[in-house]
């Protein structure tokens, strides 16, 4: 279990990324595998480029989607799961 202290972050190794408009393409050149983001996925990846934490990437997409506060937090939480599960995310 994750706590909204916890600061999460990208792999920085053998990931190569792009931001195309407002949207995002990265390549995990480890798998060949490549992944697009939307413009909320995009906003929270460069967050997660530097680190952040669950709080953080909430107060993100509140304040340049329109999106309750529940809402941000269950899709922040699903794109980290994404992440972990494709294992571009580093362990907690």
């Amino acid at each position: 279990m994750t706590t909204g202290a916890t600061v999460h972050r990208v792999r920085a190794d053998g990931l190569a990324w792009q931001q195309v408009g407002d949207e995002s393409v990265v390549l995990d050149l480890q798998s060949s595998v490549y992944y697009s983001g939307n413009p909320s996925g995009t906003v929270l990846w460069q967050r997660l480029v530097d680190g952040a934490t669950i709080e953080q990437l909430v107060d993100a997409l509140t304040g340049g989607f329109e999106v309750t506060p529940e809402q941000a937090r269950g899709d922040v939480l699903d794109f980290l799961d994404e992440l972990r599960a494709g294992g571009l995310l580093l362990a907690d």
